[in-house]
């Protein structure tokens, strides 16, 4: 009986042995990739779910196997999908290294079968690289303009749109080139192109549609002749003085140097005072606008008007300039000390927005929430944004609401207020663009503090006059922050008010600007 037992215990363990022997239990050993595919790209990516973006015939991928104990491999390409650089197989290959160019656009998948000793299981016995076959750009102009023995023809003193018609429009690149003067535009990066034909002559408009990654690049190029225009040449109604003190009469087309009028046709007053014009000159940049040089630099404190009496100006195509009437000069400020004056970047409502922050304002006697501040897109002038305070039905004249920079300070959202800096005891201006549709205001009023707030050292600047309906008016106020209203390093803090307003209104604010004024 022990003997029969002996045996069968034999034979089982036997059994067992046999059996451990013969089945692979698979373990890939710890940080490694010994025992199961493993390869890479030249983009060092690509393997099953992050395809990656290649062009057709330019894109060289390197592959390359670094399964660790194959003792080989076979690559599986779709058949028309890749060139094999160096072989005449374009589906398949053995080798450890090689590189590939791929033929058509579509997505391609690349599959690495090492080939081991012993088996491996299914999940780790193949890589597959996916890649995403892209076209070559092809850059492509349209126009809304008239061929005409062989070039787009356009008047004088037109703007005209050139539509990107290419294949990819992520990146574009335009250059404008006046092949009668030479004179070549500064590079205009945008992905459809709007541009002013002020000067006679032919041009050449070009595209270059482009890709970095992958890298694609096209160029694409249309004639178009300038010919004198059938419309008059017309002027500016604003003209400004830039930071070089130079004052601005912008006309609608280039202008002719050679007829360019005496100093004696023009009438500068400052403070109603006549004041000397050194020179004048074309605008080397924009030969469109007349630059009037002052003998001395005008202040920005000052009230500046100027007048022109147009003789023998011209414009390039031969048609006369217009005169112009006594007109106030937008006189270039300097640095202005308040930039977020202007409201883009932010829309909705201001309370709890991301840079300005609303009270509910001093409320009239009913107790009424009669206002609202929002900042709105398309609202601002030239259709960007703009701060609208709406007056409801039941605002009364002692209704205004408070908006002030990103809120408050160690208030739950934790914002910091918007500092204006740097300012010093001295007398500032404030410009704002202020319009309104309604009831007209009765007062806007910028105001300055310290933080924390400083109400006894509070000081305002308010604007009661000079409101149109329904356009954009730029008004100017003064403000001059004393030691109360300064924080350490000169630094304060805006507040924007609106009030007086009885019944419905929309008063808009934009553009707001401080700076220091020049006595």
């Amino acid at each position: 009986m022990k003997k029969l037992l002996k045996k069968i215990l034999f034979i089982c363990l036997s059994t067992i042995f046999v059996l451990a022997c013969t089945t692979n239990d698979y373990e890939e050993p710890e940080n490694t990739t010994a025992g199961r595919a493993f390869g890479i790209t030249s983009f060092d990516t690509g393997r099953t779910g992050q395809p990656i973006d290649v062009r057709i015939t330019t894109s060289v991928v390197e592959f390359t196997d670094l399964s660790i104990l194959a003792n080989g491999r076979t690559w599986t390409f779709p058949e028309g999908a890749v060139d094999i650089i160096g072989s005449d197989n374009d589906t398949t290959t053995d080798l450890e290294n090689f590189s590939v160019t791929f033929k058509r656009a579509g997505p391609v998948d690349v599959v690495l079968a090492p080939v081991f000793e012993n088996p491996v299981p299914t999940e780790v016995a193949t890589e597959t690289f996916t890649f995403n076959a892209l076209e070559q750009i092809t850059a492509s102009i349209s126009t809304d303009l008239t061929l005409v023995n062989g070039a787009f023809e356009v008047e004088a003193g037109t703007d005209v749109t050139f539509t990107n018609n290419s294949s990819e429009r992520d990146n574009a690149e335009w250059r404008v080139i006046n092949t009668t003067t030479g004179k070549e535009e500064d590079l205009i990066t945008t992905i459809d192109l709007t541009f002013p034909f002020k000067a006679l002559g032919n041009y050449i408009v070009g595209l270059r549609a482009f890709d970095d990654a992958p890298f694609s690049s096209s160029i694409a190029a249309i004639p178009v002749r300038v010919i004198p225009s059938s419309q008059p040449v017309t002027v500016e109604p604003k003209i400004e003085e830039n930071d070089s003190g130079q004052i601005i009469i912008a006309y609608s087309r280039d202008l002719d140097p050679a007829t360019l009028d005496a100093i004696s046709n023009f009438t500068l007053l400052v403070d109603g005072a006549p004041a000397m014009i050194q020179t004048i000159m074309l605008d080397p940049s924009n030969p469109s606008n007349l630059l009037v040089i002052p003998s001395t630099n005008i202040k920005n404190s000052q009230t500046a008007t100027i007048a022109y009496n147009a003789v023998n100006l011209r414009s390039a195509d031969a048609a006369p300039a217009p005169s112009v009437s006594q007109t106030t000069i937008r006189t270039f400020g300097g640095p202005n000390l308040f930039a977020n004056g202007v409201f883009e970047g932010i829309d909705g409502p201001v309370a709890g927005g991301e840079r300005f922050y609303s009270t509910g304002g001093f409320l009239s006697a009913d107790g009424g929430n009669n206002i609202t501040a929002a900042i709105t897109p398309g609202s601002g002038v030239d259709g960007s944004s703009g701060l609208v305070f709406s007056f409801a039905a039941g605002a009364g004249a002692g209704n205004n609401r408070t908006v002030f920079g990103d809120g408050l300070n160690g208030d739950p959202m934790g914002r910091v207020v918007q500092e204006i800096k740097t300012l010093e005891e001295a007398t500032y201006i404030v410009r704002v663009s202020i319009k309104y549709t309604g009831a007209v205001p009765g007062e806007f009023k910028f105001s300055m503090t310290s933080f924390p707030f400083n109400f006894g050292g509070i000081v305002n600047s308010s604007i009661t006059t000079g409101f149109v309906e329904g356009e954009f008016v730029e008004l100017t106020t003064e403000i001059t922050p004393n030691a109360g209203t300064l924080s350490a390093g000169g630094l304060a803090y805006p507040l924007i008010n609106v009030g007086g307003v009885v019944g419905v209104s929309e008063v808009t604010i934009d553009n707001i600007e401080i700076f220091l004024k020049e006595e």
